[in-house]
């Protein structure tokens, strides 16, 4: 299915981004935070990520082909965001975790 025949994504030009899709940025924003989960990102998203196919394929494909090195920085910025308050708390049949936006 690609981005346009799945009512649960926004479209490739922005708007509001599906409950599923912000719980599946939740669940990367929180395995890479770590080396052992950040690998198994790495490994196989789909598998580590549920709701992983509902991300527009542009940002799936941005961090697929992103390096280690690239989803480290990634993660350290998530991170002072979050410790800065700039942050979103998803709770959610999909999952939970936190989001923050810069």
């Amino acid at each position: 299915m690609n981005d346009s025949e799945s009512p649960d994504q926004t479209s490739q030009t922005g708007g509001e981004p599906s409950r599923r899709g912000l719980s599946a940025l939740a669940q990367i924003a929180q395995a890479l935070g770590t080396r052992e989960a950040r690998q198994k990102f790495l490994n196989d998203p789909r598998a580590t990520i549920t709701g992983y196919d509902e991300l527009p394929e542009s940002l799936r494909s941005g961090l697929e082909s992103m390096s280690e090195h690239e989803l480290v920085v990634l993660a350290r910025a998530h991170r002072m965001f979050d410790e800065a308050g700039y942050n979103e708390e998803i709770e959610d049949q999909f999952g939970g975790g936190r989001v923050s936006f810069f």
